[in-house]
């Protein structure tokens, strides 16, 4: 959507115009007037790197949650000091304290709403956890040679085996059905997602060490409990915890 364009204020000031008139005067519909507001923004790194003129995702200063300066570890740059620094917030970020995590020194034309900057700007699940994490995760057990956590080749066949034969269980409610390791390049978002809620809990019993087995336990019901929308502060602290362990 966003391919050609180069300039974010420029690409969403109707979009503002509209939606702070709608705020102000709320939204009539057969003779009952509506409120209208923002819950929050849905987008992935690159898109919000651009609509916040932020620093990109592999920048020392580009988290969009914390203060730290990452680190670079084997060529990525890493924020490791997990719960250590202050938390980014609507006012440190409307006021630059920080300037090396912005791009541009002028407000962004989505801070003309009155919304949290920072906390109404979610980040993308879809990409962090399951094209990322998962995938990565995948890849380091099956791809990787000669590591203390890659795969024997028999391991690899027994978990492809184990995946083709839960094609035949799949529910209906399940948009994919699970295939086999040959063809992980090409798994699909939706595929990483059922494997790390559902088929990777007891697929990998058998394959993983203990240790690796409760590492991924670890994330897997995190995100499980994060993804209960009826979660309570006890329940986000643990899944916060199982977190900072994975």
């Amino acid at each position: 959507m966003l391919i050609g364009v180069k300039n974010a204020d420029e690409y969403l000031s109707e979009f503002v115009n509209e939606v702070k008139e709608l705020a102000e005067n709320g939204f009539a519909y057969k003779n009952k007037l509506y409120s209208v507001g923002i819950r929050c923004f849905i987008m992935d790194a690159p898109a919000r790197s651009f609509v916040l003129g932020i620093k990109g995702h592999s920048g020392y200063y580009s988290c969009t949650r914390c203060l730290q300066k990452g680190e670079m570890v084997k060529n990525r740059v890493a924020f490791l000091k997990i719960g250590m620094d202050p938390h980014r917030d609507n006012n440190s970020f409307r006021s630059r304290s920080q300037p090396e995590h912005h791009n541009k020194k002028d407000l962004t034309v989505l801070e003309i709403l009155s919304i949290d900057i920072v906390k109404q700007v979610g980040l993308d699940y879809m990409h962090i956890v399951c094209l990322g994490v998962v995938r990565t995760l995948l890849k380091s057990w099956v791809k990787k040679k000669g590591e203390p956590y890659s795969l024997t080749s028999w391991k690899i066949g027994e978990l492809s085996s184990e995946l083709k034969n839960l094609k035949k269980s799949c529910p209906y409610e399940f948009s994919r059905k699970s295939r086999s390791l040959d063809e992980l390049d090409r798994f699909k978002a939706t595929e990483l997602r059922q494997f790390l809620l559902y088929y990777g809990p007891f697929v990998l019993k058998p394959i993983l060490s203990e240790k690796r087995y409760e590492h991924f336990l670890n994330l897997s019901l995190a995100i499980r409990i994060l993804l209960n929308s009826n979660c309570s502060l006890a329940d986000i602290k643990m899944a916060q915890n199982l977190l900072i362990d994975f």
